[in-house]
């Protein structure tokens, strides 16, 4: 601190006498200046008396300047001839080095350097025109004492400021060089990669102090980072290793960067370095499945390297044994600074899928072939179920035809002489006939919906619901029934096979009505699940529901024929119907409590009925 102190007040003074001496050259300007303008102020009277030849005026004049202004050592005139006009020299000489002054045409200063210290010669022009110039000598001899006394006092200060900076070298040599260059070894030991220890400098001063701290803790804060950076890689590399997939880098060129054991297990190699900087396509790329050459620039990982991610199954990786295998594979840019520097490849041996893909292949062959041959059989069962049909329709309605007609002609024409027990014999042969009949339409109905095309268009239910209702009606027009329409219920659909379908249904409902004191039949619809669900409910007798999966089948009745009419394929034909749209169809009911039909028209999840029923429930209440 001391040695700071005392450079501070070498540096103060020295910056004092600098500014003193440009100080004191100001002054000798500033004073040539005011010589000058004295000299304009006494021009015009000293001018006119030069102009009278009044010399002795002049010389007065001359003398009362060079008396008044100490800085003035003389003054003298040369008139316009050139002629030493008057003048102030007490000898009445001029001094030798003036002598080329003495001319009219002179009119600039000149400096002279005298005993007595430097003195300037300054020469004005009297009037514009005139050649008289008027002399004057300004002595600098005081400034310049001030002046080259300042010069002595800066160079004895200068030479003051040299010895001390060489004393404070050899200190800070002493005091700071050792420390710093203990420092910089150990810096540059750190910088190449060695392990440094704590420094400790071996001074007590605090600034070391601190950079020893500092770069102590630099050094603490890279030693942690590193053994961060081998955990995380440690840790990357046992993930890679753990992986049944194979991994491989590639840099922009296309070499090999890194590869984990599964990649090498693959490709049959031992260690990571018979991969490294190996050109991946070159050694196990190369080829095409046939052994013919797969050139580089058609390489989709090649061509994808700095773009988008790829994936490729159908191609063929070559092991270090020249033999190759099936690969799924997959390629990811590597994004450093929002800069791609790579690729990364992963890939699986797809031998055993391909295998089992091969064989479901062959399944699907088989299976194809086996549903052709299904398909030409179910042909010819149909063929001959429609020439059963014709046979049902042609041969077997006149027998019946003649069984019926001929028991209304021994009823007719020998009623007399039967009795009870032989008209009721004959009543049977004849209903019996009757109901055969109306089961051979409705199997031959049940065929034709199997075989005929379903030609879909928008129709509305509820106006389609309402013609059934009053084709039932015409039949019975007696019967008093609350009949219950929803309006504007619209589908998609085959308009005569649904009327087919809905018939069935409501004469169902009409049908079992029959003994219910005040019969409902109720037409809706619900919206399930996105999926629109009709329904048609009565009120009539109903049936035990554990039956329900039977009803829809052929021939299935769950009333006794003298209870309810009927044939037993209804609900089988409506269940074809459904079926043949895309739909389902379910049933609910209880004995006395009345059924309800639902159906869709369209492929949905319809598995929970019982939410169905009561939400149907609900819409009504």
């Amino acid at each position: 601190m001391i040695l700071i102190f005392l450079l501070a007040i070498l540096f103060a003074s020295s910056s004092t006498l600098l500014v003193s001496w440009k100080t004191h050259e100001k002054l000798a300007a500033t004073q040539n200046e005011w010589i000058k303008s004295l000299i304009n102020a006494m021009s015009e009277s000293i001018a006119l008396n030069v102009i009278d030849r009044n010399k002795l005026r002049v010389e007065e004049q001359l003398n009362n300047v060079v008396n008044n202004e100490s800085s003035l050592d003389y003054a003298f005139i040369i008139d316009f001839e050139g002629n030493l006009f008057a003048h102030t020299f007490n000898n009445e000489e001029i001094p030798r080095f003036l002598l080329p002054r003495l001319s009219p045409n002179i009119k600039n200063a000149q400096r002279y350097s005298t005993n007595q210290g430097n003195l300037d010669d300054i020469a004005h022009q009297l009037i514009e025109g005139m050649d008289a110039t008027l002399h004057l000598g300004v002595n600098h001899s005081g400034i310049d004492q001030v002046i080259t006394s300042t010069k002595q006092e800066i160079i004895s200060l200068s030479l003051m400021v040299g010895l001390l900076g060489t004393f404070i070298a050899v200190f800070l040599s002493n005091k700071i060089s050792a420390p710093l260059k203990h420092l910089r070894g150990e810096m540059l030991t750190y910088g190449r990669g060695n392990e440094v220890g704590a420094i400790k400098l071996g001074t007590k001063d605090q600034e070391f102090i601190d950079v020893a701290s500092a770069f102590n803790s630099m050094i603490y804060d890279r030693n942690s980072m590193e053994s961060a950076y081998k955990k995380s890689e440690m840790h990357i590399r046992l993930l890679m290793n753990s992986t049944a997939e194979g991994i491989f880098g590639l840099d922009l060129r296309g070499n090999c960067i890194f590869a984990n054991k599964s990649c090498l297990k693959q490709l049959g190699y031992i260690d990571e370095t018979d991969l490294l900087n190996e050109h991946m396509h070159d050694l196990m790329h190369h080829s095409y499945k046939d052994g013919t050459q797969y050139p580089a620039t058609d390489c989709p990982i090649n061509k994808n390297i700095k773009n988008e991610e790829i994936h490729v199954d159908n191609e063929v990786f070559w092991r270090k044994d020249r033999s190759h295998f099936p690969v799924e594979y997959w390629s990811h840019p590597i994004i450093e600074n929002n800069k791609c520097t790579g690729t990364v490849i992963t890939f699986v041996d797809i031998a055993e899928r391909k295998e089992i893909e091969s064989k479901l292949q062959e399944y699907h062959e088989d299976l194809e072939n086996k549903v052709s041959e299904r398909t030409v059989e179910l042909e010819t069962a149909i063929r001959e179920l429609e020439s059963f049909s014709y046979s049902v329709s042609h041969d077997l309605r006149a027998p019946l035809r003649g069984m019926k007609g001929f028991s209304q002609v021994l009823l007719e024409d020998y009623q007399e002489k039967l009795d009870n027990e032989g008209q009721d014999y004959l009543n049977r042969i004849a209903n019996g006939a009757q109901h055969m009949s109306l089961i051979i339409d409705d199997l031959l109905s049940l065929a034709q919906i199997t075989k005929s095309d379903v030609n879909k268009k928008s129709i509305e239910l509820s106006e389609l619901s309402k013609k059934i209702i009053f084709r039932l009606q015409d039949q019975e027009p007696d019967r008093k029934i609350d009949i219950q329409i929803e309006q504007d219920i619209f589908t998609n659909g085959d308009e005569k096979l649904l009327d087919i379908a809905l018939t069935n249904i409501f004469s169902n409902a009409w049908k079992f009505t029959k003994k219910t004191a005040n019969p409902e039949i109720k037409f809706g619809k619900i919206d399930y699940n996105d999926n629109p669900v009709f329904f048609i409910r009565d009120n009539g007798a109903g049936f035990d529901n554990q039956y329900v999966n039977k009803i829809f089948g052929a021939f299935q009745r769950l009333h006794k024929k003298e209870e309810f009419e009927g044939t037993g394929i209804g609900l089988a034909t409506v269940s074809r119907v459904i079926h043949r749209h895309g739909g389902q169809i379910w049933a609910d009911s209880k004995i006395g409590k009345g059924a309800t039909f639902y159906f869709t028209l369209s492929p949905g999840d319809t598995s929970n009925f019982q939410e169905i029923h009561n939400k149907e429930i609900l819409t009504e209440a």
